[in-house]
């Protein structure tokens, strides 16, 4: 897989073979353009889209702190394809659901990889989101 944040390296990852992988801040419209970039290069590999997904009341400190590290050490450039907060949070699993799907969509990404952990969100908070996740959301995108 490629971290592909570029043209160029989405065209340069259809060349190699390779899928491509997108952070949990790029915005749906940036990854459909790299997709749509890879997939006219022959690009056929899995394009997965990283969410951070909340079911129920997120860790919203831990998360824009750890959002503003990420800023801290981004390369200039990555910022402003980030949008003003790509978690998909909502109090029901088909809401979540919902949005998942529909950004996957829009995106253009085969595949998703989702996020619960950051910083300061302890095991049992994590391990709770991915039984609830798995049990009550999944099932809904499947």
């Amino acid at each position: 897989m490629s971290a592909a944040a570029s043209v160029t390296a989405a065209r340069r990852a259809a060349a190699a073979g390779v899928g491509l992988l997108f952070d949990s801040l790029v915005t749906p419209e940036r990854v459909r353009a790299l997709v749509d970039a890879y997939r006219e290069a022959g690009g056929a590999g899995s394009c997965v889209l990283v969410r951070r997904a909340w079911l129920g009341e997120p860790p919203r400190a831990e998360v824009d702190r750890q959002i503003g590290v990420y800023r801290d050490y981004a390369p200039a450039a990555a910022p402003a394809h980030w949008g003003a907060d790509e978690m998909v949070v909502a109090s029901s699993a088909s809401e979540v659901a919902e949005r998942l799907a529909t950004v996957q969509r829009a995106a253009g990404a085969d595949a998703l990889n989702l996020r619960v952990q950051v910083p300061g969100v302890g095991v049992d908070a994590a391990r709770a989101q991915i039984a609830r996740l798995g049990d009550e959301v999944l099932p809904l995108l499947r």
